[in-house]
């Protein structure tokens, strides 16, 4: 979950520069948008404001729109120190309201367009390349976030998300279980809003669909509330519908703060309460999801 904060750093700088640059004449700005060189000008600030929490490299090939209400950014990558995309895509839109962020409240609206998400951890230093986007919150250089981020809508459209742990040999199930240290998910659409802050954070998903080739498992449906804090993680009317299965499930882990990544290596020690109810269920799917079952 730190990734997510740092990440919402990136944002900040962008819109940060923003407010900066369109508080004295914001129509000039719109009308200096159009000229290449300025636009090139606008990107190599923004980028140096949050160099100071940047351990990898952020790129971005160029920015449209209307710096007072909202901005396109096209062709963005992230890319870890030791030289691995995490995150790229063609296109992210940003819409968000000016004034509440001189409060330290950011209100938004982001859209990215087919992103390939590639998360690996690696099988010589066992450090994950996403690990390696932003500096460590303990490193001196870094400025604390004190930012309130209330997005009212998150979507993402027809991504692909590539999950490797590779300090875990692959297992090849008979029965095409999933391995859950080694996903390849595609056709992945997303829709939810969220609060984040520096204690805690709450993810309502609206709509969650994704594709798992290997397993033949087409998820339609996923929604939910998501609640994690430092007292525990908890989920709520989480609903999964797939081509055979219809379940809805209520969760939480006592006590495991997923916000302190340490913690996630114990998490089987934290006490889980779960509810399920399902109207129909395809028991073979089921054993893909829990093979151990």
């Amino acid at each position: 979950m730190k990734a997510v904060l740092k990440i919402s750093r990136f944002i900040v700088g962008i819109i940060a520069l923003t407010i900066a640059t369109t508080t004295l004449a914001g129509s000039i700005v719109v009308v200096a948008l159009q000229s290449e060189s300025f636009r090139a000008w606008l990107i190599k600030s923004g980028l140096e404001y949050i160099q100071p929490y940047v351990l990898g490299k952020i790129e971005i090939g160029d920015i449209s729109g209307n710096p007072v209400f909202g901005l396109k950014l096209l062709n963005v990558k992230l890319i870890s120190s030791s030289g691995s995309n995490v995150i790229s895509t063609p296109q992210i839109d940003l819409n968000y309201q000016l004034l509440p962020f001189t409060k330290k409240n950011i209100l938004a609206k982001v859209f990215i367009h087919n992103p390939d998400i590639n998360l690996t951890r690696s099988n010589i230093d066992s450090v994950w390349n996403f690990t390696q986007l932003f500096k460590p919150s303990n490193d001196t250089t870094s400025k604390p976030f004190n930012f309130n981020i209330e997005v009212s809508s998150f979507e993402i459209e027809n991504g692909n998300i590539h999950f490797d742990d590779n300090t875990i040999l692959p297992i090849n199930y008979i029965d095409s279980s999933l391995d859950y240290s080694h996903i390849n998910l595609q056709d992945l659409n997303v829709s939810l809003s969220a609060k984040i802050n520096s204690k805690s954070q709450n993810v309502i998903i609206q709509n969650l669909k994704f594709y798992l080739p290997k397993n033949d498992i087409r998820v339609l449906e996923l929604s939910g509330d998501f609640a994690v804090d430092s007292t525990g993680t908890k989920v709520d009317k989480l609903r999964l519908e797939t081509d055979k299965t219809l379940a809805n499930i209520t969760a939480s882990i006592d006590s495991l703060n997923i916000l302190k990544p340490e913690n996630m290596k114990e998490w089987k020690k934290f006490p889980v309460k779960l509810s399920l109810s399902s109207p129909r269920i395809s028991t073979l799917e089921l054993r893909k999801f829990i093979p151990s079952l």
